[in-house]
């Protein structure tokens, strides 16, 4: 060989430099690309949201369940408007309501948002408007109700399922009434309708 000792080491040197350079040239390069490739991902997403079409609730998008027209019903209303919007008095809507909550079904919910914490009796409301004018439309309480359909329907199952559990054995239990409780029941007819009519005779 012509070169030195010498000039080969440093002709090496000069080399492995020269490589490293280009390696560090192209991390570089690579590392500007992503950068460049994720400011344009980010770019498009913001601009998908922007242009993603907005559902509107019932009662407005500020709105909710609170400010809705079965709330007013349910929490405002006297004991008319309850019996015409639940075919129930108030009195009646409470004690099922108690009923039921204490069973496990239509508790109200815990969640921390304000937005989803909804009373159970609440619940109840939706299910007892819906079998009143619902006519087996739920869009007709999520109107009213300011709710998703198919939350309205998760309450209703829930409703049923309390109602087979807790309110059948009570006020259809599987055995006859005693001598007593007809007694009873006849008295109690008897004090509402001043009479004990054809369907209880004496």
């Amino acid at each position: 060989s012509d070169m030195s000792s010498e000039d080969e080491e440093q002709f090496f040197e000069e080399m492995a430099t020269e490589e490293e350079k280009m390696v560090a040239d192209r991390e570089l390069e690579e590392d500007h690309m992503y950068e460049e490739n994720f400011k344009a991902s980010e770019d498009l997403l913001h601009a998908a949201n922007k242009k993603r079409r907005k559902i509107p609730r019932a009662g407005g998008e500020e709105h909710g369940w609170w400010n809705s027209t079965l709330y007013s019903y349910a929490f405002l209303g006297d004991d008319i408007t309850c019996q015409h919007n639940f075919r129930m008095n108030r009195a009646t809507m409470e004690l099922t309501h108690n009923l039921l909550s204490s069973a496990g079904y239509l508790q109200d919910n815990t969640c921390r948002s304000p937005n989803l914490r909804v009373p159970g009796f609440f619940k109840l409301a939706v299910c007892r408007y819906y079998m009143a004018h619902g006519r087996g439309l739920a869009k007709v309480v999520t109107d009213c109700g300011s709710l998703g359909e198919s939350t309205v329907r998760k309450y209703i199952q829930e409703f049923c399922d309390g109602v087979f559990v807790v309110l059948k054995p009570i006020y259809m239990p599987m055995t006859p009434p005693s001598a007593e409780q007809l007694e009873a029941i006849r008295a109690n007819f008897a004090a509402r309708r001043g009479g004990f009519g054809s369907n209880f005779p004496p």
